[in-house]
């Protein structure tokens, strides 16, 4: 999940400096209730990055409960800054924003596990650019073996 809410983070921050959870949320919805929110504030609390949680200022976040019940959340501010996250590289980054969402969701739940010897969602991935296509690198939602896929840049 981490690498998932790190891509989220870039993607956000692809024509901007800085977002907050708050607006992050807004554009990526809380799709795993509070563990993920608690996930995110982990990652803004990482060693040797810029983010800031600014206990003076605090912010609610929406989230959503296992029962589809929306629930709100306050804690601390908590700012993203760009160059902090990396689960992709610049020039995978690029060529990821330029396809649709709709499109990337399609390629994630598209990835062959040998493992399982069927088609699963990649997750937990990472990206970059290797000679031309995009790569990206992560686990079978299912087994949890190496998976990956290749996608072509047009």
């Amino acid at each position: 999940m981490k690498k998932n809410l790190k891509m989220n983070i870039d993607l956000a921050l692809f024509d901007k400096e800085q977002i907050s959870l708050s607006e992050l949320v807004r554009i990526y919805p809380i799709a795993n209730g509070i563990r993920e929110v608690f996930e995110y504030i982990n990652i803004a609390n990482e060693k040797n990055n810029k983010h800031i949680v600014n206990e003076n200022i605090t912010e609610e976040v929406c989230v959503k409960t296992s029962d589809g019940k929306q629930k709100t959340w306050s804690g601390p501010q908590i700012i993203f800054n760009k160059g902090e996250t990396s689960a992709f590289t610049p020039e995978a980054l690029e060529v990821w924003k330029k396809i649709s969402e709709t499109h990337q969701k399609k390629l994630l739940k598209n990835v062959w596990c040998s493992n399982c010897a069927d088609s699963t969602t990649i997750v937990d991935y990472t990206g970059n650019v290797q000679q031309g296509p995009l790569i990206l690198n992560g686990f079978c939602e299912k087994c949890g073996h190496n998976v990956a896929r290749v996608i072509e840049n047009k």
